[in-house]
């Protein structure tokens, strides 16, 4: 599923974002790295931008670090894969933009790829 909606997103030249849970992130974004950094290279001026969101567990300052270093770690990934640093865009939105208003549940755990201009 997380592979067709990357795929759909590609072939719709990137309109829509993708949204992955936390937990299959890091696997789903190792899979596909070649295929997005080389669609990136093909779509000049556009960015990859990876939001990574957390639910209200924690402290709001602790979700906000957490966010920003999960955010970083991915844009890594994606570098040691071959996409180039400057095509993507790490940030920790922490709690700030949840998608239910249970701040526990755990769809406010996910990360967001956007595809958006430089």
């Amino acid at each position: 599923m997380l592979l067709t909606l990357i795929a759909l997103a590609l072939a719709e030249d990137a309109r829509e974002p993708v949204t992955i849970p936390v937990a299959e992130a890091e696997a789903e974004i190792e899979r596909r790295a070649p295929e997005l950094g080389s669609w990136l290279l093909e779509h000049p001026g556009v960015l990859l931008e990876v939001q990574v969101h957390t639910d209200t567990s924690g402290s709001s300052a602790y979700n906000q670090r957490a966010s920003a270093e999960r955010a970083l770690a991915l844009k890594n990934q994606l570098i040691d894969a071959g996409v180039s640093p400057s095509l993507v865009v790490a940030r920790g939105r922490g709690e700030s933009e949840p998608l239910t208003e249970d701040g526990l549940d755990p769809a406010n755990r996910r990360v967001v790829l956007v595809f958006r201009p430089e």
